[in-house]
């Protein structure tokens, strides 16, 4: 990465859980460290973090830290060098992660709570990103399953934002909705929405739901997002394996699916 160039800030969200949007989010982010690209995963689901768990990752300075104690620090840009570094994670696959940790308690789950209605918190997130964009070549982040004020703050600071959704299409009609509702600046790069967990036995019956999702979104006139022909199936044995990275050979065409949309961003 030259440097004067500026990474690219990709942000996945949903508005409801469990729709795959970490699996896709730490995939994605293999498969552009596979490709050479520096990439760094910033998770900012502050109250009921999933990373630490399904990695085991344990931070010497989580990103909730990071806000509580050295929030003015990253605000000013002082010694932002070591306080940062003390809070990147790095995988097998080259990866970085900047993540959240559990709360410890209840009270901490209600201070986290306020923070994230707080508007420090966007401005921090937005020195944290100028940050990271001169240090990463691709920023993904897995954005939390709320849209309040600050988040949607944080949203607006990406480059590019991917809407991840799970039938039955009345309820992707209703996020199309509330998207139709972001500010006009959301729209500068088409908002990719992505239907994940498409529960179809063939690839005819998967092209066919494609179709239909992209009819509707034509029947109401939305020409600011568009549909991304991409699902991944959550496979049952990967949960009881607690297996969360597609593996290149077993499932071969959702890898080339992935590969082929990581190159796009």
């Amino acid at each position: 990465m030259k440097k004067d160039e500026q990474g690219k800030v990709v942000s996945f969200f949903s508005f409801s859980g469990g729709v795959g949007k970490t699996t896709l989010v730490v995939n994605i982010a293999k498969i552009l460290a596979e490709q050479g690209k520096k990439t760094i995963v910033l998770e900012l689901e502050l109250l009921s973090p999933k990373y630490q768990t399904i990695f085991g990752f344990n931070p010497a300075k989580s990103i909730d830290e990071l806000y509580m104690q050295d929030y003015r620090n990253i605000l000013e840009l002082e010694t932002i060098d070591r306080i940062i570094k003390k809070s990147i994670i790095t995988n097998d696959y080259g990866v970085d992660f900047i993540i959240p940790t559990a709360p410890a308690t209840i009270e901490d789950l209600i201070n986290r709570d306020r923070d994230y209605h707080h508007k420090d918190f966007a401005n921090f997130i937005r020195n944290l990103l100028a940050y990271l964009r001169k240090k990463y070549e691709i920023v993904l982040i897995d954005s939390p399953s709320i849209t309040n004020t600050e988040i949607m703050s944080v949203l607006l600071l990406s480059d590019k934002l991917v809407y991840v959704c799970i039938p039955p299409l009345g309820d992707i009609s209703k996020g199309i909705e509330k998207i139709k509702k972001f500010p006009e600046s959301t729209f500068i790069d088409p908002i990719d929405v992505i239907i994940n967990k498409v529960p179809v036995e063939t690839e005819k019956e998967r092209q066919i739901l494609e179709r239909k999702m992209k009819e509707q979104l034509k029947k109401e006139q939305i020409n600011k997002v568009r549909v991304v022909e991409l699902s991944l199936d959550y496979i049952k044995e990967n949960v009881k394996e607690r297996r969360i990275y597609i593996e290149k050979e077993k499932e071969k065409n959702m890898y080339q699916t992935l590969l082929n949309y990581s190159k796009e961003l």
